[in-house]
């Protein structure tokens, strides 16, 4: 569980897009989806801005 909090904390203050396809992935198959949902917004949300995160 630290490695997933360390890997939040690098990716909450530096956003990359793998480093949150990483962390969606890891949340996932811990079976914690809203945490995976959320991880794949700031994907969107990088890729798109806050309207393409919206339309997701």
């Amino acid at each position: 569980m630290a490695i997933i909090q360390t890997l939040q904390t690098w990716v909450a203050n530096t956003p990359k897009t793998r480093a949150w396809q990483l962390l969606a992935s890891i949340y996932a198959a811990q079976g914690r989806t809203l945490s995976s949902i959320r991880a794949q917004a700031e994907i969107n949300n990088g890729a798109t801005g806050l309207p393409g995160t919206l339309a997701r």
